[in-house]
Order: structure tokens, then C-alpha cells, then sequence
């Protein structure tokens, strides 16, 4: 038997945050995975229903998502393309079907959810982080941002 070394560990994948849609039919999860470019892990979403599993999102950072109904889910991440203001966090939240196509930009919120919750139809509970520095940042407009 071999030794574990810790390159090992940077081939593992990890499974979290299984969540079963609305009719019990199938069931989305995150698989994160080490990314020692950036210091950090490249998380996906993916889905298991009557035909497999496969992978709805491709390379980037899912943190967190919930079922908007039987067929779409809405995820929060931060991507490539992504801009960010150098000291302050915003999350992008987009929305994709699991039949299939690309995942859509459906809101942006200035501030670093940390955990998304629902409660009923339009009833949502966000667990937010702002920096201690610019508690207000999300309130000012464009011109005060750039200044800051």
C-alpha cells in the first residue's frame, strides 16, 4: 500500500449541499475540487435524475443554490467574466434549467451572501457579510463606489 501524499488530496473531488427538487424526482449537489492556481477550489453543480448524473455548470466558484421550481435551479457564483470592485464582494446569482442550455445572469446583489434560504413561494431569507470598513457600500451610488 502506498503513502498518501498531499498532491493526493488535489485529485480529490468533493461532494456537498444535496438538495432533492420539489417533486422528489431528482436531486442537485456541488462538487468542489483544489485549484492551486488560485488558492482555492472550483466548485460545479450537478444533477442526478432518472437518466444519470451529469454536470449543469462548468468551471468556476457555486457557493451556494436552491430549486426555484421542478425544472430550474438558481445558484449563486462567481465567475471568470465576473467584475468585483477591488475591496468589496458582490454576488451574481443566475438561473439555469435542468434540460438542458446555459445558465442566465438573473440578479447581482452588492453584498457577500453567505447562505441562501427559502421559506415559500417569493419568501427568501439571505444570510449577508458586508466589509466592516464601508458598512454602507451597497447603498451608495456608482460615482461614490469608484471614489472608495
Amino acid at each position: 500500500m502506498e503513502k498518501l501524499e498531499l498532491e493526493d488530496f488535489y485529485q480529490y473531488q468533493y461532494l456537498s449541499d444535496v438538495q432533492y427538487a420539489p417533486d422528489g424526482k431528482k436531486a442537485a449537489f456541488i462538487v468542489k475540487n483544489a485549484n492551486l492556481d488560485d488558492n482555492g477550489y472550483d466548485s460545479s453543480l450537478w444533477l442526478w435524475d432518472d437518466t444519470g448524473v451529469r454536470r449543469l455548470t462548468s468551471q468556476g466558484r457555486v457557493q451556494q443554490y436552491l430549486w426555484e421550481d421542478d425544472d430550474h435551479i438558481v445558484f449563486s457564483a462567481t465567475g471568470r467574466g465576473d467584475t468585483v470592485p477591488k475591496y468589496h464582494t458582490a454576488t451574481f446569482f443566475y438561473r439555469i434549467s435542468v434540460s438542458g442550455g446555459e445558465a442566465e445572469k438573473c440578479r447581482e446583489l452588492p453584498l457577500k451572501i453567505m447562505e441562501l434560504n427559502r421559506f415559500a413561494q417569493d419568501v427568501y431569507l439571505i444570510k449577508a457579510r458586508t466589509d466592516c470598513r464601508w458598512p454602507d457600500y451597497h447603498l451608495a451610488d456608482r460615482v461614490e463606489k469608484e471614489r472608495i
